[in-house]
Protein backbone atom coordinates (compact mmCIF):
# COMPACT_ATOMS: atom_id res chain seq x y z
CA UNK A 1 0.00 0.00 0.00
CA UNK A 2 1.69 3.41 -1.22
CA UNK A 3 0.88 6.01 1.92
CA UNK A 4 0.36 9.55 0.86
CA UNK A 5 2.39 10.95 3.53
CA UNK A 6 5.78 9.40 1.99
CA UNK A 7 5.23 10.35 -1.55
CA UNK A 8 4.96 13.93 -0.22
CA UNK A 9 7.60 13.62 2.31
CA UNK A 10 10.22 11.55 -0.10
CA UNK A 11 9.43 14.30 -2.77
CA UNK A 12 10.44 17.42 0.04
CA UNK A 13 13.42 15.59 0.41
CA UNK A 14 14.65 14.87 -3.03
CA UNK A 15 13.25 18.38 -4.70
CA UNK A 16 11.94 20.55 -1.94
CA UNK A 17 12.08 24.06 -4.06
CA UNK A 18 10.31 22.19 -6.79
CA UNK A 19 6.87 23.77 -7.24
CA UNK A 20 3.90 21.12 -5.80
CA UNK A 21 1.09 23.24 -6.20
CA UNK A 22 -0.16 26.63 -7.67
CA UNK A 23 -2.79 28.31 -6.25
CA UNK A 24 -4.25 31.82 -6.92
CA UNK A 25 -1.22 32.33 -8.22
CA UNK A 26 0.56 31.87 -5.42
CA UNK A 27 3.20 28.84 -6.18
CA UNK A 28 4.44 26.35 -3.62
CA UNK A 29 7.19 24.61 -2.99
CA UNK A 30 6.88 20.57 -1.82
CA UNK A 31 9.04 21.87 1.06
CA UNK A 32 6.73 24.45 2.23
CA UNK A 33 3.72 22.07 1.06
CA UNK A 34 5.39 18.78 3.49
CA UNK A 35 5.93 21.49 6.26
CA UNK A 36 1.79 22.96 6.05
CA UNK A 37 0.77 19.21 5.85
CA UNK A 38 2.99 18.16 9.15
CA UNK A 39 1.44 21.28 11.19
CA UNK A 40 -1.95 20.70 9.55
CA UNK A 41 -1.52 16.88 11.25
CA UNK A 42 0.24 18.37 14.20
CA UNK A 43 -3.59 20.26 14.84
CA UNK A 44 -5.37 17.15 14.50
CA UNK A 45 -3.29 15.66 17.24
CA UNK A 46 -3.81 18.98 19.72
CA UNK A 47 -6.94 20.30 18.84
CA UNK A 48 -9.06 17.67 17.64
CA UNK A 49 -8.87 14.21 19.45
CA UNK A 50 -6.79 12.39 16.89
CA UNK A 51 -4.16 10.04 17.91
CA UNK A 52 -0.46 9.68 15.85
CA UNK A 53 -0.76 6.96 12.74
CA UNK A 54 -5.09 7.40 12.79
CA UNK A 55 -6.76 7.92 9.59
CA UNK A 56 -8.92 11.00 8.57
CA UNK A 57 -11.07 12.21 5.44
CA UNK A 58 -11.19 15.71 4.23
CA UNK A 59 -13.92 16.62 2.40
CA UNK A 60 -13.47 20.21 0.51
CA UNK A 61 -14.54 21.85 -2.24
CA UNK A 62 -12.32 21.99 -5.32
CA UNK A 63 -9.79 23.82 -3.34
CA UNK A 64 -8.44 24.10 -0.17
Amino acid sequence: MIRYEGLLRRAAERDPDRIALVCQGVRTPYADFQAGAERFAAGLVANAGFANGERCVLFADNRL
